[in-house]
């Protein structure tokens, strides 16, 4: 049974995420360019400003390292130095809390508070998918869809 997050089920999952944000709180998720040129751009899977406040939701559906992405998010905040408080929940498999791959959750936690100490109101909450379960389940999309939707309720309060 295979347990990495897989590219579809990762979209959709962030189809679900927009969705629910356009309708339970009534924002219009945009595009953000991260890191690029005209010519080519790293975008976040899904942006929103809420009151000064900038939410990111990053779901990794084939990335095979999620610090990549973390790092991304601090040259973005070097580059652009937000005002307000950036959030990012970062959605990944079961695998990067695995021995062989335990490295890459000490390496975003490493790299969040690196950017907390540039004195940046940054939080960073990672929700792994459970590791006893494929992504592909229907109950745990459903119940990682809701964890991730908790997450952003507590910030757009």
């Amino acid at each position: 049974m295979e347990k990495k997050l897989r590219r579809d089920d990762a979209k959709r999952f962030i189809q679900e995420i927009k969705i629910y944000l356009e309708k339970e709180h009534h924002l219009q998720p945009q595009c953000e360019c991260l890191l690029g040129t005209d010519r080519w751009c790293s975008k976040a899977d899904i942006f929103v400003e809420f009151k000064g406040m900038k939410l990111f939701v990053e779901v990794e559906g084939s990335q095979p390292h999620p610090d990549t992405n973390v790092t991304k998010y601090w040259y973005w905040i070097d580059q652009t130095k937000p005002k307000g408080k950036v959030v990012l929940i970062h959605i990944f498999g079961h695998e990067f809390y695995d021995n062989n791959y335990r490295s890459r959750t000490v390496l975003c936690d490493f790299l969040a508070k690196k950017i907390q100490e540039q004195g940046i109101d940054f939080v960073y909450r990672p929700i792994p998918v459970d590791r006893q379960h494929p992504w592909s389940e229907k109950w745990l999309i459903s119940d990682l869809l809701d964890s991730a939707k908790n997450e952003i309720k507590e910030f757009l309060r």
